[in-house]
């Protein structure tokens, strides 16, 4: 059985689309809240990711660098 290769940004982008068409169409606000409770470098690189994914959607997004203790607290 041959398997067949997946490319996700297709996929994604097909889903990006259509939610940026529903935020403009319906005029409503869509906020995304992150934590970023540590200082690993693959996090941080996630958030930014994310962030930047919010921005071409007209996602609005906050990102929120607090400790692990704070975190498990809340």
């Amino acid at each position: 059985m041959k398997g067949k290769t997946i490319v996700g940004s297709t996929i994604a982008k097909e889903f990006i689309e259509e939610l940026a068409k529903t935020i403009t169409e319906y005029k409503i606000e869509v906020k995304l809240v992150a934590f970023l409770a540590n200082k690993d470098p693959s996090a941080e690189k996630y958030a930014e990711v994310t962030a930047k994914a919010c921005a071409e959607t007209g996602v609005k997004y906050e990102l929120r660098k607090i400790n692990r203790e704070e975190l498990e607290d809340t």
